[in-house]
């Protein structure tokens, strides 16, 4: 039997010194106003304990309720966040196979028109199938008619480029 820490052996000493110090008179006393103080003690650490383990218990429900909102709000986002994540997958992919297939029809138009072809070429970007199909047409170039100035000022001018040179722009190439 431990009592905060006194053993069996210092409690018979304690006895001891207490018979001696109060008498055979007063001991019974002093111990039964001991036992009242002690049971007054474990009575008020009773009612702290209860106390706190009604404020503990309502802080506890009060927790597990916000907990299972967060549990619901998560899963709620969760939902949403993958159906946007799924509407945006699809809308890129959508956006890809438009890209790649004008990107293709962009050089089949070129290769078309550096090989000679003056023939328009048509491509589609999307299937005949799918609603808001667009197709590409690229116009051919015209070149605007020139009339000769005739001027005294522009005489010593250089002569307009002919029709069968080609008069193509330098590729620009940014300063490094």
């Amino acid at each position: 039997m431990d009592f905060i820490g006194i053993g069996p052996v210092q409690l018979m000493v304690i006895l001891v010194v207490a018979f001696f110090v109060l008498g055979p008179e007063r001991l019974p006393e002093v111990a039964r106003t001991l036992a009242r103080a002690i049971r007054t003690l474990r009575s008020y650490a009773s009612d702290v304990q209860d106390q706190f383990e009604g404020e503990i218990g309502g802080l506890r429900e009060e927790f597990g309720s916000i907990q299972r909102d967060l549990s619901s709000m998560q899963g709620s986002l969760r939902g949403g966040l993958a159906e946007i994540d799924s509407s945006l997958r699809s809308v890129a992919g959508e956006v890809n196979g438009v890209v790649s297939d004008t990107v293709v029809s962009f050089e089949q138009a070129r290769d078309a028109r550096l090989n000679g072809g003056g023939a328009s070429v048509e491509a589609q970007t999307a299937t005949p199938t799918s609603p808001g199909a667009i197709e590409y047409r690229p116009e051919t170039p015209q070149r605007p008619s020139v009339t000769p100035v005739t001027s005294p000022l522009l005489a010593s001018a250089p002569a307009p480029p002919t029709a069968g040179a080609e008069s193509r722009l330098p590729d620009y190439r940014p300063p490094a």
